[in-house]
């Protein structure tokens, strides 16, 4: 029984651990590249403009204050399903 509760409870904070996303600024993107961190790398090679990352955060169906938050210039979102950083 101990041996099924303990799997359990590693699997359910592996799986949470596995769903935050990291928000990072433009130099901790860069800092993070430095230490050989791919998804910044790629975060920092597709930035997008304020406009175009509002319009598609609410094509993809969040509220108007969620995409005001993560599409505020200067911050990167390396563990989104397309890696992205805002201009």
């Amino acid at each position: 029984m101990r041996l099924v509760l303990c799997v359990l409870l590693t699997m359910l904070l592996t799986s949470s651990t596995f769903a935050a996303q990291r928000t990072l600024t433009r130099s901790e993107a860069q800092a993070a590249v430095g230490s050989g961190d791919a998804q910044a790398a790629g975060a920092l090679t597709m930035t997008t403009d304020q406009a175009t990352c509002l319009n598609e955060c609410t094509k993809r169906g969040h509220n108007t204050a969620q995409c005001a938050v993560a599409c505020q210039p200067g911050l990167c979102h390396p563990d989104a399903e397309q890696p992205y950083c805002i201009k």
